[in-house]
């Protein structure tokens, strides 16, 4: 999920998936993933969740501070008082890691 188009923004969100994928993966469990952009990540992301039936939604803490956590708060913050599925955050384990 994001709320950007930016080339850039969009592999640095490919390869931070695909950490997730491979341990996912390796450990047996079961996954979906899909790409999508839209202006209210925290609204989109709980809204296909529930279109999937999802029993848990996984998120990456945010790295950096935008004016809208200002206003609203930190996305994992909105997803955790937000969201009726339970909610996983994770700290991205390389941040710069390219392939």
């Amino acid at each position: 999920m994001s709320s950007s188009k930016s080339k850039s923004i969009q592999n640095k969100l490919r390869i931070y998936c695909e950490q997730a994928k491979n341990y996912f993966e390796q450990h047996g469990i079961k996954y979906q993933t899909s790409t999508l952009v839209g202006e209210n990540i925290t609204d989109i992301t709980i809204e296909y969740a529930e279109s999937v039936n999802a029993k848990l939604i996984a998120i990456m803490t945010e790295q950096t501070t935008t004016i809208m956590n200002i206003f609203w708060g930190s996305y994992a913050y909105q997803m955790l008082n937000k969201s009726p599925i339970p909610v996983l955050s994770i700290t991205a384990n390389d941040l710069f890691r390219v392939r």
